[in-house]
C-alpha cells in the first residue's frame, strides 16, 4: 500500500456506500473492504492497543510491530468484512460501512496515527428518498422517529469529523448522482478527484459501468416504489420538519450541499 489516508465509505443505509466503494475499487488505486459491523471496530482497537502494549516491552520486537501496524490494521479489516477480501493492489486502503461515521472516535483510534490522515467519503440522500429505499428493504424496521434520529445524529457527526485536524469528509450525494445527466463527469468531480484519481476517459467509462449490486431491485429482486412512505411516516416528517431542517440548513452550509428533508 502506497502512504496516504485511510480511506472510510460511510454515511446512511441505502445510500451508495456500497456502490461508490465499488468505483473506487474499480480505479485499481484502492482497496476499499467491505462491511464490517460497528461492534468490531472495538475489538480491532483492542487487539492494536493490547499488542503495542505487549511489543513496547521488547524494544526490538517493538520496532518490527510499529512497522507492521498498517498492514495489520488493514488486514483486520480484510478479514473481518462481511464480503470477500478486496487484494491490497498498492494503493489507499480502507473499508466502506454505513454510519461508520457514528463511531469515529474507534476507527480514529485505530487508524489515525499509522495512515497520518483519515478521508471519509460520507454517503448521504434527501431523507424522504432515503427513508423510502430502507422501507423496501425486508430487513429495515425502524419507525420514522428513529430514522430521522440516525439521519440528524449522521448529519451532525459528519459535520464534526470534518473540523477535526488531519481528518477530511467529502459528501457523495446519491440523489445528485442519479439526476446527472453526465454521470461520469459527476464521478471524476465528486468521487475521484477528492481521492486523487485522474482515469483517462476510457477509464472512466469501465469506473461508471460498474454494475451497482446494493442497487434495491439487484438486492431485493424488486423495482423500488416512488414512495414506500406511510401516512405515520408522513405525519411524523411533518412535525419534526424545522427540527431535522435546521441540522440539514447546517450540513448544506458547511460542506455545500442541497440536501433536502422531503
Amino acid at each position: 500500500m502506497k502512504n496516504g489516508p485511510f480511506t472510510v465509505v460511510s454515511g446512511m443505509p441505502r445510500s451508495g456506500t456500497r456502490q461508490f466503494a465499488d468505483y473506487l475499487n474499480a480505479t485499481k488505486e484502492f482497496a476499499i473492504q467491505g462491511e464490517v459491523h460497528p461492534s468490531i471496530y472495538a475489538g480491532i482497537k483492542s487487539i492494536m492497543i493490547s499488542s503495542e502494549s505487549v511489543y513496547s516491552r521488547h524494544q526490538d520486537v517493538f520496532a518490527s510491530f510499529r512497522a507492521k501496524k498498517k498492514q495489520t490494521i488493514f488486514n483486520l479489516f480484510s478479514g473481518l468484512s462481511k464480503s470477500e477480501a478486496v487484494p491490497d493492489v498498492g494503493g489507499l486502503v480502507g473499508f466502506k460501512s454505513p454510519n461508520a461515521e457514528l463511531h469515529h472516535h474507534d476507527i480514529k483510534d485505530i487508524a489515525l496515527e499509522s495512515y497520518g490522515s483519515i478521508h471519509y467519503f460520507y454517503c448521504i440522500r434527501n431523507a424522504r428518498a432515503c427513508l423510502s429505499s430502507l422501507r423496501s428493504a425486508p430487513w429495515y424496521g425502524g419507525s420514522a422517529s428513529y430514522f430521522l434520529n440516525t439521519y440528524s445524529q449522521s448529519l451532525e457527526a459528519a459535520i464534526k469529523i470534518n473540523e477535526e485536524r488531519r481528518c477530511r469528509v467529502s459528501v457523495l450525494h446519491l440523489d445528485d448522482f442519479i439526476s446527472s445527466e453526465r454521470k461520469g463527469e459527476w464521478i471524476r468531480k465528486y468521487l475521484l478527484s477528492p481521492a486523487s484519481c485522474s482515469p483517462s476517459d476510457k477509464e472512466l467509462m469501465d469506473i461508471i459501468s460498474v454494475e451497482n449490486r446494493n442497487s434495491t431491485k439487484n438486492r431485493f429482486g424488486k423495482v423500488r416504489k416512488k414512495n414506500e412512505l406511510t401516512a405515520n411516516d408522513e405525519n411524523v416528517f411533518f412535525s419534526r420538519s424545522s427540527e431535522v431542517n435546521s441540522i440539514i440548513s447546517k450540513f448544506n452550509d458547511v460542506f455545500e450541499m442541497s440536501l433536502e428533508l422531503l
